[in-house]
Formats: structure tokens, C-alpha cells, sequence
């Protein structure tokens, strides 16, 4: 609606009904509400006189000019197209090529919840723990070397963590002081990096 403003001082109209059309469908894709909501517009025309020349106002001719302006009259829903989009959501798709004799759909939507386990080691390979970019070589066989050296040691991180965490499970206990901003704080999932940095 705010398209198409009531006139008034520094609210500029559209005068162009193409311009019009262009601009609410871009708002209607920006939202991805194509074919739920649609609108009704309507073109405004208004005669302007205005004298010509100089001197009295009744011996001089008048100049008779049109203004137009378009304008959104109201926001239509389309009912149908909404309750068909209602009904997908909170639907997710999975795709898999393993038969269900391998995998069941169960073990397929809990393999996806637990895909952040995976990406939890991307990260590290990112980030500040292994820190596989920027690399300063040069020769192809010592990119490919330092990938490998990269890997064992997120495999060696896994591992720690997985072992401190499965023992810590077990036992039903709790780590404190591995934070130094808070050294009360408890914790049974402790990361390997944690870990390590207490014997430093």
C-alpha cells in the first residue's frame, strides 16, 4: 500500500500503471507470495487549469492539462492457493539412494539431525583449531600433505571428545573448571579443545 501514498506534500505518485505493476510484483516475489496475495488498482485522472500570459484572468486563455496517477484500491487473498501452502509446512524432504533394507526413513531423519556433528568438524578445519587456510606452500605435494595432516588431527579431536563424553555419560559425572570466565560452570560434553588446554 505504501506504493501508491494519498497525495500530499514529498509523496511521489506513480503515473505510470506499467511502473506500478512492475514494482508490486517485485514486492510480491520478494516475499514469496506469488499467487497467495494479489491487489486491485485503479487509475485517478485530474483536470488542471491553468491561465496563460499575463494580465486579467478572465481575458487570458486557459491551459487545460490532465494529471494521472494509479493508485492501490485494496489487497486481495487468494483462500485456496494459502490452505494448499499451509498444509506443506513443517514437511521436509529426504533424499536418499540407500535401500530400506539399509536404512530405515527413521534412521534416515536422525542421520540428518546428527549431520551437525559432521559440520562441527568442517568448522574446525576452518576455524582457529586446525586452521587449514591460508596455507603458505607452494608445491602440490605439500598442499596434499597438509590436508592429510589436517584430517588426523580432527580425527585424533573426534576421538577425544567422543571418548571424554561416552566416559563422562557413564559415569554420571561432570567437569568444572575447564572455563576460566566461569569457573563453576558444569558441563558432560566438554570439546576436545577444552580438554587439551587444561594440561597446558
Amino acid at each position: 500500500m505504501a506504493l501508491t501514498p494519498e497525495k500530499g506534500r514529498g509523496k511521489r505518485q506513480i503515473s505510470s500503471e506499467q511502473v506500478l505493476l512492475q514494482k508490486a510484483t517485485e514486492i510480491l516475489r520478494q516475499h514469496r507470495v506469488e499467487g497467495l496475495l494479489g491487489f486491485e488498482h485503479e487509475c485517478q485522472e485530474t483536470i488542471v487549469e491553468n491561465y496563460v500570459g499575463r494580465g486579467r484572468a478572465s481575458e487570458r486563455p486557459k491551459r487545460i492539462s490532465k494529471k494521472i496517477r494509479y493508485q492501490i484500491k485494496n489487497i486481495t487473498r487468494n483462500e485456496s492457493a494459502i490452505a494448499q501452502v499451509q498444509k506443506a509446512f513443517g514437511w521436509r524432504a529426504f533424499v536418499s539412494n540407500a535401500p530400506l533394507s539399509i536404512l530405515s526413513i527413521e534412521q534416515a531423519v536422525l542421520a540428518y539431525r546428527d549431520e551437525w556433528i559432521a559440520e562441527r568438524g568442517f568448522h574446525r578445519l576452518k576455524g582457529a583449531s586446525l586452521s587449514i587456510a591460508p596455507m603458505f606452500v607452494q608445491r602440490e605435494d605439500q598442499v596434499t600433505g597438509l590436508i592429510h595432516l589436517l584430517s588426523l588431527a580432527l580425527r585424533l579431536l573426534t576421538l577425544i571428545e567422543f571418548v571424554v563424553r561416552r566416559q563422562l555419560e557413564a559415569q554420571s559425572k561432570t567437569f568444572t573448571g575447564l572455563y576460566p570466565d566461569n569457573p563453576k560452570k558444569q558441563t558432560n560434553k566438554p570439546t576436545a579443545e577444552t580438554v587439551i588446554t587444561c594440561f597446558f
